[in-house]
């Protein structure tokens, strides 16, 4: 078992061609990003591509160990002209971005403006293949949640629409206050699906009315 308790390597792949990540177990330390492996996928065993590779104790693991099946091996390269021919660039998600959570982490959907900046950031990047998964119109909902014991914490944005300047996002929970709209409040943790609007440009227009 050891002094820390025992350690599990996970490792995310991409299929060719493919738009999803799949997770496995493997004993192979030297498997880094990048590495073509072998893995089973329904009653087949198929070439894919490592986009991450990560270690974890028992409880924080990212999915059940009894649940999860294991990389057969590592590829070699040529082995096969499928593989040869195959887009074994690293797709790039640019649709959904990991957050942290009040209860552990989700996966949130990007908007428009993230967007933007991730296609710019991995343009000329040859390695990379930038794909979307999830359309715009969903941007900040949650689609994937990884959870420890912790009870969830949700609230809403007030949306505070000034008289002059623009509107500013105020969190239920503890009133941080953001100049955009985000999944999670940065501040707290909480889960902020819905917004409430708050007219406070009434309020500064009474008060530009009263000088």
């Amino acid at each position: 078992m050891g002094l820390f308790g025992r350690k599990y390597i996970y490792v995310f792949v991409c299929f060719p061609g493919g738009r999803h990540f799949y997770c496995y177990r493997t004993n192979d330390r030297s498997i880094r990003v990048n590495d073509r492996v072998i893995v089973p996928a329904g009653a087949e065993e198929k070439a894919a591509i490592v986009t991450h590779v990560g270690v974890y104790e028992k409880k924080n693991v990212p999915y059940p160990l009894d649940k999860t099946k294991k990389v057969i091996r590592k590829a070699i390269i040529g082995e096969s002209s499928a593989q040869r021919a195959a887009d074994m660039r690293i797709p790039i998600d640019i649709s959904v971005k990991r957050v942290k959570t009040a209860n552990g982490y989700a996966d949130a959907v990007t908007d428009r403006d993230e967007r933007r900046a991730l296609r710019k950031r991995y343009k000329d990047k040859s390695r990379y293949r930038i794909v979307e998964t999830k359309p715009v119109s969903k941007a900040y909902s949650i689609t994937n949640r990884i959870e420890d014991r912790r009870s969830r914490r949700t609230g809403i944005w007030y949306k505070e629409e000034h008289l002059f300047g623009k509107a500013v996002y105020r969190c239920s929970r503890c009133g941080a206050r953001y100049t955009s709209r985000q999944a999670v409040c940065p501040k707290c943790r909480s889960e902020n699906g819905r917004i409430k609007n708050d007219p406070v440009w009434v309020d500064e227009m009474s008060l530009y009315d009263g000088e």
